[in-house]
């Protein structure tokens, strides 16, 4: 309470129980002011005037009753003033709010001031603040497997009754499956309301997902197929391999187009479904081929590049001279028909072997059946260079070869390329034989011998033996006569280390044809078979 007293015209302030704030009326001119205490001024007023302060009392106190610590703010406050009242923190228990019970004493009824645990007002009157708990209760939630994020909602502390709301939230890779409490299944339902009615503690449990892990190839269908598909658990590591497939080369694991690896085995932790594609190429093989012997023209067909399990067809062509065989890959025979059908699946290198033709030459003389027959015919490769010889035949003289009636060759030697089967005939003619005249001397006429006869002449010492026609090398089977000027002055011995007299020649056999010297056309060459019964000294 607050007591002024003015005297003499000044007043003066006394205070009364609370110091803090004092109220004094002056009427100062007819004026009124209110100061407060620490700045009373002495004032002339008559007559002194006494103003008094209510105050009230503010009680505070809880329910349940004695709950400890007790709230805070309860005493003794003036009129006007601001009193704040706090509830406090009390273990088990929750604040709700602040009551007050108004009206009639024996009918009051309870009044809500406030739900904040701190309460602020201004006392204008006593009054009986209750501070209203419930018993609090803690709510905790947790996952199974347990350290899933995020974690579930709704965990705290809640007074006694409050309907509280847990929320198991979604999580990557596993599914919700329930809420449990000490194991024992409380909902299905990922958001589950209950009363809280003491501590609860529930668990959201889930379960890991399972995702399939497909693949295909491309190009479809190839064998093997890659490995490591299947049904695998959310986190786990799968490996998938792609195989070996022959005649194919794999390039990379694409999903939905897009590269993953370029490893045949490709290792990856799964969280969800795929279908991963094993990319491969097709093998390209080079296709070479040649002919044995090389060289040949034309070429076979066929040589390139294919691609792996295409169809290549080489193709032998024919060769002039040349008969195609075999083909052959590495010296085995891979196939004897000139077109050659297969499968690509590597490199190859084939030859197509031909041999070469074979050729007959025949040799025959007109008129037929002379003797000695042509040397020069048989057998003959391709491109062989043939000889065909006419020989010196008694009674005839050689005037050409001929095929088909054409003359080929007026030479007795004919030498040609073999390039088929030939028919050649040499032609001769009938010629009067040549003779030889065995005298005594010159000039006077002997014993003549003609082609075909065989005379036993009689040789006079020194006699000398002519021939006609004239004949430079006269052959005799024993013996080489030389002749100058038709005259045979020479008998050479063929055989070494021999001498002929000529007085003892007895017979001689001359042949009916006659064979060019290849050197000297104009000269003749015969074959004469000599009778000696003596006259042969060995020197």
């Amino acid at each position: 309470m607050v007591k002024s007293e003015v005297q003499g015209g000044r007043a003066f302030g006394t205070v009364v129980g609370i110091t803090t704030l004092v109220i004094v009326l002056l009427l100062i001119g007819g004026s009124a002011a209110i100061i407060p205490a620490s700045d009373i001024a002495v004032y002339n007023i008559t007559p002194p005037i006494i103003i008094t302060v209510p105050q009230y009392n503010v009680s505070v106190s809880t329910s349940p009753s004695g709950l400890n610590p007790q709230p805070t703010g309860g005493g003794t406050y003036n009129n006007g003033t601001t009193a704040t009242v706090t509830a406090q923190l009390i273990a088990g228990y929750m604040f709700q709010r602040w009551i007050e019970y108004v009206g009639d004493i024996e009918f009051p009824v309870k009044s809500i001031v406030s739900t904040s645990p701190s309460y602020s007002f201004s006392v204008t009157e006593n009054r009986d603040l209750i501070a209203e708990y419930l018993p609090a209760y803690t709510v905790s939630v947790s996952t199974l497997p347990s350290g899933l994020n995020p974690q579930p909602a709704g965990a705290g502390t809640y007074p006694e009754g409050q309907t509280a709301t847990v929320i198991a939230q979604p999580v990557t890779g596993y599914t919700f499956q329930g809420w449990t409490e000490i194991g024992d299944p409380v909902s299905t339902s990922a958001s589950y309301q209950f009363n809280v009615t003491g501590n609860t503690s529930l668990v959201a449990e889930y379960s890991k997902n399972q995702y399939n892990i497909s693949f295909s190839i491309s190009p479809s269908g190839l064998n093997p197929q890659p490995t490591g598909g299947g049904i695998y658990y959310y986190g786990d590591i799968a490996t998938v391999i792609a195989q070996p497939v022959t005649g194919y080369t794999f390039q990379r694991w694409t999903d939905n187009g897009k590269q993953l690896s370029t490893d045949a085995s490709y290792s990856f932790t799964v969280t969800g479904n795929r279908t991963l594609t094993a990319e491969y190429s097709q093998n390209q093989y080079n296709i070479s081929v040649s002919t044995s012997p090389s060289g040949l023209n034309p070429q076979p067909t066929g040589e390139g590049t294919y691609d792996n399990g295409t169809t290549a067809t080489v193709t032998a062509q024919p060769v002039t001279g040349y008969m195609f065989q075999k083909w052959t890959e590495n010296g085995n025979i891979v196939n004897t028909s000139a077109s050659y059908t297969f499968t690509v699946n590597g490199n190859r290198s084939l030859a197509a072997e031909y041999s070469k033709n074979q050729y007959n030459i025949s040799v025959s003389t007109t008129p037929s059946g002379l003797n000695p027959q042509p040397t020069g015919g048989g057998t003959y490769s391709y491109n062989d260079t043939a000889t065909i010889t006419a020989q010196s035949v008694i009674g005839y003289t050689f005037h050409r070869w001929t095929e088909n009636g054409n003359q080929v060759s007026t030479n007795l030697r004919y030498s040609f390329k073999s390039t088929g089967n030939r028919n050649l005939v040499a032609e001769y003619s009938k010629a009067a034989g040549p003779s030889i005249t065995v005298g005594q001397s010159p000039g006077v006429k002997g014993t003549e011998i003609t082609a075909g006869e065989t005379k036993n002449p009689s040789v006079p010492a020194k006699s000398e033996v002519n021939a006609k026609p004239p004949v430079l090398g006269l052959i005799i089977e024993m013996f080489v006569i030389i002749a100058a000027a038709g005259i045979l002055k020479y008998l050479v011995v063929r055989t070494p280390k021999l001498k002929v007299d000529v007085k003892k020649l007895l017979q001689i056999n001359i042949e009916t044809s006659g064979g060019e010297i290849l050197d000297k056309p104009e000269l003749r060459q015969y074959k004469v078979n000599v009778d000696v019964k003596g006259g042969i000294e060995k020197l």
